[in-house]
């Protein structure tokens, strides 16, 4: 917003075009966030971003932030990824999280994937119409997430 950013990424998702987020990028894409305090986002996915809890489901504390090689595979409101950038993904395929926050979606309808985090439910991808974001780092996660590039890059 400092640099009058927001609105050129704001008009260039509602043409209909391919866009993608990673990381932050798809946190940015979220109503609102709770890091640093609440900061306003984009509002290109309806919903907040949330601190990752401090404990697994188990009560034990857990390591924030989250580093490391999860599997991901699609929430429970979504049949399959037939027809999104995960087309050739396999079930349960692991990819490469670095984050201390967790984008919690208002309609489950958005949540592209899912990875479980000691217990907790991570939102590791997102998508709304032509918009795509993923909390994993697909650069980072091998064949992959060289795969989902290329499916986003064939869209």
């Amino acid at each position: 917003r400092r640099l009058d950013l927001a609105e050129a990424v704001q008009a260039f998702a509602e043409t209909g075009r391919p866009f993608l987020g990673i990381c932050l990028g798809m946190q940015m894409m979220m109503d609102e966030s709770d890091e640093f305090g609440r900061h306003e986002g984009l509002g290109l996915v309806p919903g907040r971003v949330e601190a990752i809890p401090k404990t697994g489901a188990n009560g034990k504390r857990h390591k924030i932030p989250h580093i490391g090689w999860n599997k991901i595979h699609p929430p429970k409101s979504a049949a399959d990824w037939h027809d999104s950038i995960f087309r050739n993904t396999r079930r349960e395929n692991a990819v490469y999280f670095v984050h201390s926050f967790n984008c919690a979606p208002s309609h489950a309808k958005h949540r592209l994937a899912d990875s479980d985090y000691n217990g907790r439910t991570i939102s590791a991808a997102i998508n709304r119409d032509n918009m795509y974001g993923c909390q994993f780092h697909p650069e980072k996660s091998g064949e992959t997430g060289l795969e989902i590039l290329k499916q986003f890059l064939l869209l």
